[in-house]
């Protein structure tokens, strides 16, 4: 009880602000968020492989190349946000910002990480071709493209390439819509991941305010039931006749 009496209002905010983030990092619905973020470079790849225009290898070339650039993104964001987060624990001027105005934090932070993550692809690849891919042996280069190349080769390569090129020529609007939806699907699921996040942190933001003030109310109640703990006998004697006297 005597925690709460005397605590001071940063260390009550401090401990609503906690709970909140406690919460909302535990709720159901941020683990699975956290699922489908983690499947997001996956099921990416996958539908811009499956969309790209080609035979099977090329397919799985351009699947992979997509794969290998979310690596790197992901990589690039994590050392990001680390460094923000070094930054933000030194300033109290840039967590008071993150406290007070969550979205705004949010918004620009996330901007700045993909844009981050987006100049690493182009900046990792342009030095991948520059520096380390004349390294690599020729031999080894053509075959890799062999392995890759011999998916058109085998028995099932062939039957998906024609089942392809059948579909293709029977559904050509079906065909075209399929190569938008892959073009639409990352910038559509991420609008509606970073969404359904702003909200969310809002959520957890209210959260907090209120049970920082429901916290108040505990340390007054709190503060009170001490003093009349400690309140002189006499004293107490001498409010409890005038009660009986203000009754009568």
């Amino acid at each position: 009880m005597e925690e709460i009496a005397f605590a001071t209002d940063a260390q009550l905010k401090n401990i609503a602000q906690y709970n909140a983030r406690r919460e909302f990092a535990n709720s159901p619905k941020r683990k699975s968020e956290a699922k489908f973020a983690n499947m997001l470079p996956v099921m990416d790849s996958f539908l811009t492989g499956a969309t790209a225009k080609g035979s099977l290898s090329t397919k799985i070339i351009t699947g992979g190349n997509e794969l290998k650039d979310w690596g790197i993104f992901i990589l690039a964001t994590s050392l990001y946000n680390k460094a923000v987060n070094k930054i933000v624990s030194k300033s109290e001027t840039l967590q008071n910002f993150r406290e007070n105005s969550p979205v705004m934090y949010g918004v620009a932070n996330t901007a700045l990480g993909v844009a981050t993550g987006f100049s690493a692809i182009k900046y990792v690849n342009k030095g991948y071709q520059k520096f380390i891919a004349p390294l690599i042996p020729q031999k080894f280069k053509d075959s890799l493209k062999g392995f890759v190349d011999s998916a058109d080769t085998t028995k099932i390569g062939k039957s998906i390439n024609r089942g392809m090129q059948n579909f293709a020529t029977k559904y050509p609007k079906i065909t075209r819509g399929l190569g938008i939806v892959g073009k639409l699907a990352l910038p559509v699921l991420c609008l509606g991941y970073i969404t359904s996040l702003v909200i969310d942190v809002c959520k957890a933001k209210s959260k907090g305010e209120k049970t920082f003030e429901e916290l108040k109310e505990a340390r007054l109640m709190a503060a009170q039931q001490l003093a009349s703990q400690n309140m002189p006998q006499e004293t107490k004697n001498t409010q409890e006749t005038a009660e009986t006297s203000d009754a009568a």
